[in-house]
Formats: C-alpha cells, sequence, structure tokens
C-alpha cells in the first residue's frame, strides 16, 4: 500500500478486522478520563476546495498506537473521493501495519494500527495531521454539506482512540464546507481553553471569548448576534456571561443597548443589540470577539491527581439560536466549531502539622496555630499544614489535636505526614505556595 494514499487499502468488513486486532493487543475500553484526553477534529482549511484535514490533539492523553475513524457527509451534496495520510502518518519510520478502509453509502470508516508491538507511536502533540479526506461536489447539490464523525452502524467504537493496550473515546469535533458563494456568513469558533485549579480545593476558573469568524467575503457591519453554548454542568458553572471586545466597546464604550443574558445549569445564552434605535453599528472585518464567559470548577466534582474537562458547544436547544444579524441583510445562523474546557489541578505539597514550615513537628507548631487563632500574627502561611486534625478547618481542635499527638500518645495526623505530599482529600484550606518539593 502506498505510504501517503491509502484509499487502495483491502477493504475488510469493520467489527471482524478490528475484532481481531482487539483480541490480539488485548485491548480494553474505557471513557475519555483526565489522565487521556483526545481532540478528533477536522478542518475546512481552504474553501471552496472540497477537501477537510483530520486532526488529533493528543497533548493531553498519551502516545497513540491507532485509531478507528468514522465520517459521514450528505450524499445529495457531496462524494467521497480519496484519503490520503497526514504528515503526522507520513512522518513515522513506518507506513502503519493495518490500515483497513470501508465506505458505505455517506461514509466510510478508516482502521489503523500503527504497529502491534506498540514501538511506533504517534508523540504527545497538538494537531497531529492524521488524514486529508478528498470529496467531489455533487452538481445537483446547494454546495455545502456537514461533514460529521458518526456512527452508521449504532457501534460504540465507530470513533476510537488506540494508546498502548486501552481504547479511548475521543472528544470529537464536527465541521462543514461550502464553495464559497454563501455570503454573508458567520462562523462561530470556541477556542480550546485550558486552565488550572487548587489542587488542595478543588477550585479554580477561567474566562474563554469565543471568536466570530467572516466568511469568504469578510467586510460587513452587525446589528447585533446572539449566542448558546452548553457544557457538562456536572463538572463545570457559569460565573458570568457579559459582552466583549468590539461589542463590549461598542456606544463609546458603554456596550450593546440590549443585552439578555441567561446562566443555565449546564450553559448559557446572550442575545445582544447594538443600537435599538439601529443607528451605532460593529464592524465585521474578518473576526472579532463578542463574548466572555466565565467559569468555574464544581469542587465536588475535581480531583487532587487529574484533570477535568468538557464539551464546550454551541447548542441551539438551550432557547436561544447561534444566529448574527448582518445589517442590511437580515438575521442568519451561525456555522459553529466546537471545542473543549480542561482545568488541571495545581498541588501544593506539605506535611501535616509542621505549622511553622520548619520541617519537623514540636511545640512550636502548637504555639504558632494559637499565635494566628488568637494573638494577631495573621494567618500561617499553609492551613492545609496547621489542619492536623483533617476535618477541612483550622480551629483550636486541631491545636488540642497536635498537641495530644506530642505529648499524651494520641493519634498521628493524617497523611500528607512524615513526608512531604498532596492533600489526598479535598477541603477550602491551601497552601499560599509550595512548602515542600
Amino acid at each position: 500500500m502506498n505510504q501517503h494514499q491509502t484509499k487502495n487499502a483491502k477493504l475488510r468488513p469493520l467489527v471482524w478486522a478490528m475484532s481481531v486486532w482487539i483480541l490480539t493487543l488485548g485491548i480494553s475500553w474505557s471513557y475519555a478520563s483526565a489522565s487521556d484526553v483526545y481532540l478528533l477534529k477536522m478542518e475546512h482549511p481552504f474553501p471552496p476546495l472540497p477537501t477537510v484535514d483530520v486532526l488529533l490533539d493528543t497533548q493531553h492523553g498519551g502516545p497513540v498506537n491507532g485509531w478507528i475513524i468514522t465520517i459521514c457527509h450528505e450524499e445529495t451534496e457531496v462524494e467521497w473521493n480519496d484519503l490520503y495520510y497526514g504528515s503526522a502518518v507520513t512522518n513515522l519510520p513506518a507506513p502503519p501495519e493495518f490500515e483497513a478502509i470501508t465506505p458505505f453509502s455517506n461514509g466510510f470508516t478508516v482502521e489503523t494500527i500503527l504497529d502491534s508491538t506498540l514501538a511506533m507511536t504517534l508523540p504527545a502533540d497538538e494537531d497531529l495531521h492524521l488524514y486529508s479526506v478528498d470529496y467531489i461536489w455533487v452538481p445537483s447539490g446547494s454546495y455545502w454539506t456537514d461533514l460529521t464523525f458518526c456512527d452508521p452502524g449504532g457501534s460504540t467504537y465507530s470513533n476510537m482512540i488506540l494508546r498502548e493496550s486501552v481504547a479511548t473515546l475521543p472528544y470529537t469535533f464536527d465541521t462543514f464546507m461550502f464553495n464559497g458563494v454563501v455570503d454573508p456568513m458567520a462562523i462561530y469558533r470556541m477556542p480550546f481553553s485550558a486552565g488550572t485549579y487548587d489542587g488542595g480545593s478543588g477550585i479554580g476558573s477561567i474566562s474563554i471569548e469565543p471568536v466570530v469568524l467572516a466568511g469568504l467575503v469578510p467586510s460587513f457591519e452587525l446589528d447585533g448576534l446572539s449566542m448558546a453554548v452548553s457544557h457538562d454542568g456536572d463538572l463545570f458553572q457559569v460565573d458570568s456571561v457579559i459582552p466583549s471586545g468590539q461589542f463590549g466597546e461598542s456606544n463609546g464604550g458603554a456596550g450593546p443597548d440590549l443585552v439578555l443574558v441567561e446562566i443555565l445549569d449546564n450553559g448559557w445564552t446572550i442575545d445582544m443589540t447594538v443600537d435599538t434605535a439601529g443607528i451605532e453599528v460593529v464592524s465585521f472585518n474578518g473576526g472579532l470577539i463578542a463574548v466572555e464567559a466565565t467559569y468555574s470548577t464544581i469542587p465536588a466534582a475535581a480531583s487532587p491527581s487529574a484533570c477535568v474537562s468538557s464539551w464546550l458547544r454551541f447548542d441551539n436547544s438551550l432557547g436561544v439560536n447561534n444566529e448574527i444579524d448582518f445589517t442590511g441583510f437580515g438575521t442568519g445562523g451561525a456555522c459553529h466549531e466546537d471545542s473543549v474546557l480542561m482545568m488541571s489541578p495545581i498541588v501544593k505539597n506539605f506535611i501535616r502539622g509542621d505549622v511553622n514550615l520548619d520541617n519537623s513537628i514540636d511545640l512550636s507548631d502548637g504555639i504558632s496555630q494559637l499565635e494566628s487563632l488568637f494573638s494577631g500574627s495573621g494567618p500561617v502561611d499553609c492551613e492545609d499544614a496547621a489542619d492536623t486534625n483533617d476535618d477541612g478547618a483550622f480551629n483550636i481542635a486541631d491545636t488540642i489535636f497536635l498537641l495530644s499527638y506530642l505529648f499524651s500518645g494520641g493519634s498521628p495526623p493524617a497523611d500528607p505526614f512524615g513526608a512531604c505530599g498532596p492533600d489526598p482529600s479535598f477541603d477550602s484550606l491551601g497552601c499560599n505556595s509550595p512548602v515542600c518539593p
């Protein structure tokens, strides 16, 4: 098989082919975990050419040894023509050991094993180019099609990433193609957003700014827009949604005349009109920022040892449509590119009971507790270390607990004790800075 072109690969039934490899490699299945987050997406880099790139972000997962990818198209709009390896595969020292392509009426599935011995893998990196996919426009169509990572046969494993012996379901992000004759149009693009939270308390926040992009003719004016974005409400909450960028600066910095915001458990919506009198507009010259949304972690769902992640999707089911108001052209629906929000813990190591941070636990630590609580000496540098009874609060009970351990044969403080380490339990306490390696 040609290393750079895979269409002539021997076609094999999906279930039979991959089952052989699963049995051979002893592969187990899992959903994306905090340490195994993969982003599988398509991009239409050169409109109006009917070609998309398939990209894999592995930087929050790990080395990849194979995959199954299934892509569907609209039969009335395009025909699948060809599939080519991207640079991430062509730059490998050898072609994949196993490759099978299974076409069906409105799409195809490609199954790949790079090396069954696990000696050859893709590195952990951003936007690895796996394939370029060529299509042909159907002359009777509208020259517009959605392209989706799909599940045509009801199989859970139509799209998966293999890391060593574990098959992980990736986050998938679809795209669309158009031939460039549709204008005015707008694209809502959600940036990949990564932040941090405190590993001791599970508390953290991050602000994101979706980008509004123009079609091929970039110069228009806008009267307003509406936007609706959903997320996993079990992991994150929305703190605020405000106008930003050019919209926030409109009307001499006062912002849009009309701003309607709704914050939901699983998302948010905003509807903005720049000027209710129809005089002030926002220039749209290729791209702009309109909204800033701030998210925070839900501490009970966070972990001190693993990151948390959620999709961020432009979602018309939240009660407000993703639309843009073009001056002189009316309202049109916005195309969209979704993404992921990921936050990683920052863990500050300490020794429980070492209140004054002198690397020993003795009477002076109890004195430091009492001085902080009653003598106005100010807060201790690490309340986690001062929480000797590990009840999530720093008070006189911690001094009693520590003195009982030191002089009355009481129980020792909970871990981390005796050696530096992270707090294995969540609470609202923390350390101002790492107090030990």
